[in-house]
């Protein structure tokens, strides 16, 4: 990549600095050369004795809860719906087209941080991994040990997205890859220490050649304020920033709070270069209910791009389970991304992120939701330059724009694109309702509410299949004059040709359109 062998980050802090804290604090847990800072924990009264040394830059003051991004629930045998759905989560990527091409993630290094990894050490799923020993690192900054078995079977999940296998199924796009893993969480009663550790495992990821990172943590109302994600004000952020500079892409998974109050990505993922990746429910085509949204405090887009939110995993036994969360999500991208990186050895980082988003299925619409929507590997393996910003006039147009006299822009399908959207209920019958989130059912006399697929349903249900390719929804969003973010954005379920009407408005407004892999942005 050209880039130095070391920097000005790699420069230890002064240990004259270091020394003369010691006499007013408790602790020093943590040097960080990266932002050239020392986590403390000190007495209270000795606060403005510490801002006022004369080599004291600053003070940033942290109150630490954990939340790990996750819902299980376990499974003793397979249903043929879990078989679906683990084959469903690399070929809604297209990723047979890297195993045609032989990429696998080899010769790439990622590095996982999560909250621990019981049982990777025996689950058969990661047989291949150990019998390869693509395991090169391993540390605990919880209990300072190389031993990371223990503390969670999360961490153990993750990995199966990147790296595992059952019988001739893979679990991910690079299961060849070279693999760090760090533990950084004490779980659920851990207060104080876990960006710290974080911090401290990203730069170890440094030093251990990581060329890849996957953090499916997140951290947010417990720790900050909404204005707070703005990828500047964490700790994480801030460091996942450094990394990518240093040639490293940070993969994060969005967050899981779109259905509570909190709603939007955590910290990392609001860090600029970091890839954000949210959720997709393989069973309506659409984001997950609960995957958080964008943007970030400061107007930028996130999530990145998406991918399926529910998997099937490695358990901390000798078995797999289904489960959920943007934790998923994220290293299913970070596999993705590491077989781009095989592909492109020389790749920055921030032109492997830049790369992953121009491949996705609705480069270059994007929303809040979804970002560019699901990468797909074909794209990179042929040619990524046809796409450019603000334009994606390379199929057959879908739809066309029709003006009236009255000033209405009116938007209709065309006749060979145009395809009823078919989304999945369970139950006897189906009447369409004003929302395609609600339904009703029949059953002789008997209506029963909801039954639309929960964001919560399992595979372990009857169900019906999957979506493993781009859904025949219709997207479009609107900016308003003069600005470069979204003001509204839109899914739409496809039941006419004549998809929508909108009346010209002042100040104008930029509309971008998207049915079945073809944009149209217009000023109107």
């Amino acid at each position: 990549m050209g880039l130095p062998e070391a920097d000005t980050y790699d420069l230890p802090v002064d240990s004259n600095y270091v020394n003369a804290l010691k006499p007013y604090c408790d602790s020093i847990t943590y040097v960080s050369r990266w932002l050239n800072a020392a986590c403390i924990y000190f007495p209270q009264n000795n606060l403005l004795a510490i801002q006022n040394l004369p080599f004291v830059a600053g003070i940033e003051m942290s109150r630490y809860e954990t939340k790990i991004c996750t819902g299980t629930e376990n499974l003793s045998d397979l249903h043929h719906g879990q078989i679906n759905l683990l084959k469903g989560q690399t070929d809604r990527m297209k990723a047979s087209a890297f195993k045609k091409a032989n990429l696998t993630g080899k010769g790439v290094t990622v590095a996982i941080i999560d909250a621990g990894f019981t049982g990777y050490t025996k689950n058969s799923l990661l047989r291949s991994v150990r019998a390869n020993n693509q395991i090169k690192h391993t540390w605990d900054f919880v209990r300072k040990s190389p031993n990371v078995d223990h503390g969670s079977t999360h961490g153990t999940a993750v990995l199966s997205c990147i790296a595992g296998k059952i019988d001739s199924v893979y679990m991910g796009c690079a299961y060849d890859a070279d693999i760090l893993l760090y533990r950084t969480e004490k779980g659920f009663n851990e207060k104080f220490s876990e960006e710290e550790y974080w911090m401290a495992a990203v730069e170890m990821a440094d030093k251990h050649g990581a060329q890849i990172i996957n953090t499916s943590l997140g951290y947010n109302e417990r720790r900050y304020f909404q204005k707070d994600m703005d990828g500047k004000k964490s700790l994480l952020s801030r460091a996942a920033n450094i990394a990518s500079r240093k040639g490293i892409l940070v993969v994060c998974s969005a967050g899981n709070e779109g259905d509570i109050d909190w709603k939007i990505i955590c910290t990392p993922a609001d860090a600029d270069s970091a890839l954000t990746v949210g959720a997709i429910n393989p069973w309506t085509g659409i984001q997950a209910s609960w995957s958080s949204f964008g943007p970030s405090a400061d107007k930028r887009m996130k999530p990145n791009v998406a991918a399926y939110g529910y998997v099937m995993a490695a358990d901390a036994g000798d078995g797999i389970y289904e489960t959920l969360g943007t934790s998923f999500s994220s290293p299913l991208v970070a596999g993705f991304a590491a077989c781009v990186r095989q592909l492109n050895p020389g790749i920055t980082a921030y032109a492997l992120l830049k790369k992953i988003e121009l491949s996705a299925d609705l480069y270059p619409y994007y929303d809040y939701a979804h970002g560019y929507g699901v990468p797909q590997a074909d794209f990179i393996l042929n040619d990524t330059n046809k796409r450019v910003y603000d334009t994606a006039i390379f199929t057959k147009p879908t739809f066309e724009i029709v003006f009236d006299k009255d000033s209405i822009l009116q938007v209709i399908l065309s006749t060979d694109a145009y395809v009823p959207a078919f989304i999945p209920v369970r139950g006897y019958y189906t009447l369409p309702a004003d929302s395609m989130n609600q339904y009703t059912s029949y059953e002789g006399n008997d209506y029963k509410s909801s039954v639309h697929f929960y964001d919560e349903w399992l595979a372990s249900t009857e169900i019906s299949s999957l979506f493993t390719t781009e859904p025949g929804y219709f997207y479009y969003n609107i900016t308003l004059d003069g600005e470069d973010y979204l003001d509204e954005y839109c899914v739409i379920n496809v039941r006419q040709k004549e998809i929508l009407r909108l009346r010209k408005s002042f100040p104008q407004k930029t509309y971008t359109f998207h049915y079945r892999g073809y944009t149209k942005t217009i000023q109107f």
